[in-house]
């Protein structure tokens, strides 16, 4: 799927069966150095945002000239949570 309007939008990422990956802050960080990346680009927009355990709501606005993957907008600059994940090193708790 690809993201390609210009005006605000509500967009609910969640986790696989709901496992409470994020419940632990050091992995929320990862998500919001991701969003502060995409705002530095000038990529998006973020008005609003909220991260839960098990998932992430944002409002926010694909800024013009840009288009958004799904894959980009969780994937952006999350490397250390893939490699957590890959290494079984991630804390559920």
């Amino acid at each position: 799927m690809q993201l390609t309007q210009y005006y605000a939008q509500f967009f609910t990422a969640t986790i696989l069966e709901w496992n409470p990956l994020l419940k632990v802050d050091k992995y929320k960080d990862i998500i919001i150095e991701s969003l502060r990346f995409l705002v530095k680009e000038e990529r998006v927009e973020v008005n609003a945002f909220v991260i839960m355990s098990n998932h992430i709501q944002l409002v926010w606005q694909i800024r013009a000239g840009h288009t958004m993957k799904m894959s980009a907008v969780v994937g952006v600059r999350t490397t250390p949570l893939l490699c957590l994940l890959t290494n079984n090193e991630l804390q559920l708790h």
